[in-house]
C-alpha cells in the first residue's frame, strides 16, 4: 500500500481540535476553591493557636 492512500484526502483534512472551555473553567474553579480552602484552614489553625495560647491550660 502507498502511504498516500492511508492519509485523509486533502479536502477532508481534520480541523484543529476545539478548546474545551467548560473543562478549563471547571479546572480554574477547582483551583480557586482549593486555594480558598487552604487559606481558610490556615486562618482556622492560627485562631486555634491564639485561643490555646491565650487561655490557661485546663487539667
Amino acid at each position: 500500500m502507498d502511504a498516500r492512500t492511508l492519509c485523509a484526502p486533502p479536502d477532508r483534512a481534520d480541523p484543529m481540535a476545539k478548546p474545551n472551555y467548560s473543562f478549563e473553567k471547571r479546572q480554574r474553579e477547582l483551583a480557586k476553591k482549593k486555594k480558598q480552602e487552604e487559606k481558610d484552614a490556615k486562618k482556622r489553625a492560627e485562631r486555634e493557636a491564639a485561643r490555646a495560647g491565650a487561655s490557661p491550660p485546663q487539667e
